[in-house]
C-alpha cells in the first residue's frame, strides 16, 4: 500500500555568510498525493504570519506489515515531488525501494536551472548559495552516449543531479567546495549575494572548466 508523506523545509535566520538556517517538519501522511498537495495551501495560509516556508516535499513510500506494530513505513521512497515555498510544483524524481533505479537521462524541459545561475543548495540544516556548473544529463544526451559507448552507462537515481560550487567560510579567505545535489533538491535563488561571493563563485566555475 502506498502512502504519501508531506514534509516542509522552514527558513530560519539568515547567517553572515549568506546562508540560511533551516529545519524540516513532517506535516502528515496522506492516502494520495493530491490530498497532500491540497494540505499545502492550508498550512501556508494558517502560518503565514510566523512561518517562512522554503520548500515542500511529498514522498511516495510503502506502508507494509512491520516488526513494531501493525504497519511500518519503509524508509526508502519510491517517488518524490518537490514544491517551492509558495506551494507551486517544482520537480519530480524517482527511485525504487533500494534507491538504485536506473537513470536514463531527464527530459530537458524538466531541468529548471541553467548553467551559471545562482541556486540554493540544501545541506542538512542550512541552505547555501551556490552556482550551477553542470546540468543533469538529458535523455537525448544519454542515448547519444550509449550509442557512442556501445553499452549501457549503468547510472542510478543519484546521477540525476547537478554539479554546483558553493562558498564556505574559511580562514583567512573564502573557500569553495563542490556538491552534486539531486535535481529535486536544488532550488532557484532568491534574495541577494554579496558581489565578492558572486564573483568568487563565477571565477571558480570558470577555472574548473579550464582545468
Amino acid at each position: 500500500m502506498d502512502v504519501f508523506e508531506l514534509k516542509a523545509v522552514v527558513l530560519g535566520e539568515k547567517c553572515r555568510d549568506g546562508s540560511y538556517d533551516v529545519y524540516k517538519r513532517q506535516l502528515g501522511i496522506f492516502s494520495s498525493r493530491r490530498k497532500a498537495e491540497k494540505f499545502m495551501p492550508i498550512i501556508i495560509e494558517k502560518e503565514k504570519k510566523y512561518t517562512r516556508f522554503f520548500a515542500f516535499f511529498i514522498y511516495r513510500r510503502v506502508l507494509d506489515e512491520g516488526l513494531h506494530g501493525p504497519f511500518d513505513i519503509i524508509s526508502e521512497f519510491h517517488e518524490v515531488w518537490s514544491y517551492q515555498g509558495d506551494g507551486s510544483f517544482y520537480c519530480h524524481g524517482a527511485c525504487d525501494d533500494t534507491c538504485e533505479r536506473h537513470f536514463f537521462g531527464r527530459d530537458a524541459s524538466t531541468i529548471m536551472l541553467k548553467k551559471g545561475e545562482l541556486a540554493w543548495y540544501m545541506a542538512y540544516d542550512k541552505i547555501i548559495p551556490c552556482i550551477v556548473s553542470i546540468l543533469p544529463m538529458t535523455d537525448v544526451e544519454y542515448r547519444r552516449r550509449v550509442r557512442e559507448l556501445g553499452h549501457d552507462m549503468g547510472l542510478d537515481y543519484s546521477d540525476d543531479s547537478y554539479l554546483v560550487y558553493k562558498c564556505c567560510k574559511g580562514e583567512p579567505d573564502l573557500m569553495v567546495s563542490h556538491e552534486h545535489p539531486v535535481t529535486w533538491e536544488l532550488f532557484p535563488f532568491f534574495g541577494s549575494l554579496s558581489k565578492r561571493n558572486r564573483e568568487y563563485l563565477q571565477a571558480i566555475m570558470k577555472k574548473s572548466e579550464e582545468d
